[in-house]
């Protein structure tokens, strides 16, 4: 089955049905395939009923504008008859982007993609003024699939801005997880105010990469990183069948690009490059319970600096680096309550302070975006009485700043309890009760309860639509967890030891975006 369309803007709009089988969409100009998908079309014979949600995602082909584009796999007529150009999706206004996106409810100051499915966040860098923030996205489900590089930006971090799409599925595979760097050394031929970016080419993921291998590849930006150009240099062959997640800076001290990569299990490489035309490895080493989506970056306390090195399900392993090798203390610390928070990442390019964003594995029932970015943190660092390096995780000050108090009325998206010795509180918002046992040292969210350690004296709690948020003790821990619907405030059914409980709204005076 096949389709052809003649190009006159660079996209087309592709039709989306949740909760259907996914078949395989091949897209073709100039005589070669540009571009392959998984898009869910149940056709006349497989199609579910239910709860399905339905949307157009948006294409973007602009090598292809004037051209024949041919369209063809293993879809159903039905399926390509309902492919959109621009045009037509003019005509067509309930069904477009804007007025879609317009009519779901949707966070305040946590990024949402328009449509379709997020997860990891990729490529974090602060250039020109502007907040990039990348993301595994799927734009043609609101499942895993079709992993490409979505792209967003803001100048406060709380204010985003969805823009196109920057890397789709190639002949190398999907696109999985990688960082950002700017081009300060001036390499690669290009200025130092280029961006550039590392990423995982998951070969063999794909029947367009069938029996390539997992490698690392690079891109550039000479646009200010909303057009990004796949590179042939600088590739790191795989180390093992599904190596990945290449985060990378600059080393000054040993004047040489440094790559953490995720090898396998809990183990970690450590690759260097003075030209970024290839990389050596230079460690490759265990952390207990570590896995995927590695950082590596350094705290100072009281004057001593550390590095640590963080993973994807908020493990963290304070210890030296020499830009060669990184030793662990032998201390691991958490970040995390729970599983709902994913894969944080922290941003280049900002001298003065270390802040990272999660992935939070949102369901969003009926809607036609899955999955949102967690409130950006500053991580700090302190040391233990027992001489320890620990990590603390607080709200962005671009957050502290717009917060303002007021009641536990709709406006509230904040509530901050100070806790006695043995202090009780149960809240309500968004259909579930958030209590905290201050003599079990405890803290239920929902269906989920935490242990949460004899030296928590004060807990944040936040909501932004049916996301929920806690930071205990200030900022050791963060819990997360989806509201079973929209948060209006918060209502306080009871509290006993309590000796001072504030709210917060944001305000928005100074919404960037």
């Amino acid at each position: 089955m096949a389709r052809s369309i003649f190009l006159k803007t660079p996209v087309l709009w592709i039709p989306v049905e949740t909760k259907q089988p996914h078949r395989r969409l091949d897209v073709y100009a100039d005589g070669r395939k540009i571009r392959e998908f998984m898009v869910p079309d149940g056709g006349a014979d497989q199609k579910q009923e239910g709860d399905c949600v339905g949307y157009y995602g948006k294409l973007a082909l602009p090598g292809a504008v004037g051209k024949e584009v041919i369209l063809r796999g293993e879809v159903s007529e039905d399926f390509l008859n309902a492919i959109r150009t621009d045009e037509e999706m003019k005509e067509i206004d309930s069904l477009g982007e804007q007025a879609a996106a317009g009519e779901e409810p949707r966070p305040s100051f946590h990024f949402t993609a328009v449509h379709g499915w997020i997860n990891d966040p990729n490529g974090l860098i602060y250039a020109d003024g502007l907040f990039h923030y990348y993301f595994q996205y799927n734009p043609f489900d609101t499942e895993w699939q079709n992993m490409s590089w979505g792209h967003a930006v803001s100048r406060d971090l709380l204010h985003w801005r969805q823009e196109e799409t920057v890397m789709s599925p190639d002949e190398d595979g999907p696109i999985f997880s990688g960082s950002a760097v700017e081009n300060q050394e001036g390499l690669l031929g290009q200025p130092q105010e280029a961006l550039l970016y590392f990423y995982t080419a998951a070969g063999g993921s794909s029947r367009w990469s069938a029996g390539k291998t997992y490698i690392q590849k690079m891109a550039y930006s000479v646009d200010g990183g909303f057009t990004l150009h796949s590179l042939t240099t600088g590739r790191v062959d795989s180390l093992a069948r599904e190596n990945r997640d290449p985060k990378v800076f600059w080393h000054e001290e040993t004047r040489a690009y440094v790559m953490i990569l995720w090898v396998e299990g809990d183990t970690f490489a450590i690759l260097r490059s003075g030209d970024l035309m290839s990389f050596r490895e230079s460690q490759r080493f265990h952390l207990e319970e570590g896995f995927e989506c590695p950082d590596l970056f350094r705290l100072t306390a009281n004057g001593r600096e550390k590095w640590v090195v963080m993973t994807a399900k908020g493990h963290y392993y304070p210890g030296s680096f020499d830009g060669f090798r990184f030793v662990p203390d032998g201390f691991r610390g958490e970040l995390y309550l729970g599983d709902m928070q994913y894969a944080a990442q922290t941003y280049s390019g900002i001298n003065d302070r270390c802040v990272m964003i999660p992935w939070l594995r949102m369901n969003h029932p009926g809607r036609t975006y899955r999955g949102a970015a967690g409130l950006p943190k500053e991580l700090e660092g302190i040391f233990s009485k027992e001489g320890s390096f620990l990590v603390r995780q607080k709200p962005v000050r671009e957050y502290e700043r717009l917060r303002r108090e007021c009641t536990a009325g709709e406006s509230a998206c904040e509530m901050e309890l100070l806790l006695g010795e043995e202090a009780d509180f149960s809240v309500k918002t968004g259909g579930i009760c958030i209590s905290y046992n201050g003599k079990e040292h405890t803290l239920e969210m929902g269906a989920e309860c935490w242990y949460v350690g004899k030296t928590c004296r004060k807990i944040r709690i936040f909501v932004d639509d049916t996301i929920l948020e806690a930071s205990i003790d200030d900022g050791r821990l963060f819990g997360a967890a989806e509201l079973l619907e929209p948060a209006a405030g918060f209502e306080l059914l009871e509290s006993h030891g309590v000796e001072r409980i504030c709210y917060f709204h944001l305000n928005d005076s100074c919404a960037a975006f």
